[in-house]
C-alpha cells in the first residue's frame, strides 16, 4: 500500500506534479482527447455499421504486379521494305528520345487512385492520426482558462446557459406560440385549408416520396414518373375516406405526443436515467468487492491449502480494489 501511495503522489503530492497536472496534462491531455473523439467516433461507427449491414463494406484492393519485362518490337524484316534501297543509302538517324509529359489525371494508371484509397484506408484502420496541433493548443488555453480563472469561468457558464435558453425559446417555445395564435388556428381549422390540405398537399407529399424512392433505387424516368403519380393517387384515395382521416389524426397525435415528450421529458428523463444507472453501477462494485472480501477472509477451520490459496489471491485482490477506489 505504501508503494501503491508513493506511486500515486508523484503526480499529486509533489510541487512540481502538481503543477505539470493541473497546467499541462489535464487541460491539454483533454484537448488532445477531444480532438481525437470524433474520428475514432465516425470509425467505430462505420465499423458497427458494417457489422449490422448499414454501412457497405469497402472492396478489398489488391495491387496488380508490374510487368517483369516489356515485349520489345520485333524488328524489321529488310526484304519487305519497299524502299530498302533508298534507306540503305541514307545514314542513320540519331534517335531521340521521346519528351517526359508532366503526370496529369488523365495520364495517371486507374489504380493509382485504388493504391491511394488503399493507403488511406491502410492508416486509418491502423493507426491514430494526429490531431491538429493548432486545435489541440487552442483548446488546452480554453481548457487552462475554465479552470483556472474565475472570472471566464463564471462568463463562459452565464454564456452557455443565455445560448441554451435562445435555443430553446427558438426551437421550442417559439413554434408553440406560433401555433397557439388565433389567426393561425383560423386557418388551419378553414374548410378551404382542409380541402387543400386533403387533396393538394399530402398528395403531393406521397407523390414526392414515391418518385424519390425510386429515383434512389436507380429507375428510369417512366417508371420514376409512374411511381409519382401511383402515390398522389393513393394520397388522394386514401385521405378522404374514414380510415385516412383517422390515421391522419392517429399520426397527428403521435408527433404532438412525441414532440411533448422530446421536449419536456425527454431531458431530465435521461439526466435522471444516468444518475440511475451510474449509483446502480457504483452499487454494484461496492457489492461485488464487499463478497469476494468476505471470501478472501480468514476463517478457522480451513485448510492450509485454502488459506495458503487466500494469502495469495488477497496480495492481487488488495492491488484490484485500490485501482478501483482511487
Amino acid at each position: 500500500m505504501r508503494f501503491l501511495h508513493r506511486v500515486s503522489s508523484v503526480a499529486f503530492g509533489t510541487t512540481v506534479g502538481r503543477l505539470l497536472m493541473l497546467y499541462l496534462i489535464l487541460p491539454f491531455g483533454l484537448a488532445t482527447i477531444l480532438m481525437l473523439a470524433p474520428g475514432l467516433l465516425v470509425e467505430e461507427g462505420e465499423k458497427l455499421g458494417q457489422m449490422v449491414g448499414l454501412v457497405e463494406k469497402p472492396p478489398k484492393v489488391q495491387a496488380q504486379p508490374a510487368p517483369s519485362h516489356v515485349d520489345a518490337e520485333p524488328p524489321a524484316d529488310p526484304d519487305d521494305h519497299p524502299f530498302d534501297d533508298q534507306a540503305a543509302e541514307q545514314p542513320p538517324r540519331a534517335e531521340t528520345p521521346p519528351k517526359a509529359q508532366p503526370a496529369s489525371p488523365a495520364n495517371q494508371p486507374a489504380d493509382a487512385g485504388a493504391g491511394a484509397d488503399a493507403k488511406h484506408h491502410r492508416r486509418r484502420h491502423h493507426g491514430l492520426e494526429m490531431p491538429n496541433l493548432w486545435g489541440v493548443a487552442g483548446l488546452g488555453i480554453f481548457f487552462l482558462l475554465l479552470f483556472h480563472v474565475g472570472e471566464f469561468r463564471s462568463g463562459f457558464f452565464y454564456g452557455a446557459s443565455r445560448l441554451a435558453r435562445g435555443l430553446q425559446t427558438v426551437f421550442i417555445h417559439g413554434p408553440a406560440w406560433v401555433l397557439h395564435q388565433p389567426a393561425l388556428q383560423a386557418l388551419l381549422h378553414n374548410r378551404m385549408w382542409v380541402l387543400f390540405r386533403r387533396f393538394v398537399f399530402w398528395p403531393v407529399v406521397t407523390a414526392a416520396t414515391a418518385g424519390l424512392a425510386a429515383w434512389e433505387y436507380a429507375f428510369d424516368g417512366v417508371t420514376i414518373a409512374g411511381a409519382a403519380l401511383a402515390g398522389f393517387l393513393l394520397g388522394v384515395l386514401l385521405l378522404n375516406t374514414r380510415v385516412g382521416r383517422d390515421l391522419e389524426e392517429s399520426v397527428t397525435d403521435l408527433l404532438v405526443r412525441l414532440w411533448l415528450w422530446l421536449t419536456v421529458e425527454f431531458v431530465p428523463g435521461l439526466l435522471r436515467f444516468i444518475m440511475d444507472m451510474s449509483r446502480w453501477c457504483l452499487e454494484a462494485v461496492e457489492q461485488v468487492l464487499y463478497t469476494v472480501d468476505e471470501w478472501l477472509r480468514f476463517k478457522s477451520g480451513e485448510s492450509s491449502f485454502t488459506l495458503a490459496a487466500k494469502a495469495v489471491l488477497s496480495v492481487v485482490w488488495f492491488v484490484v480494489t485500490y485501482v478501483i477506489r482511487i
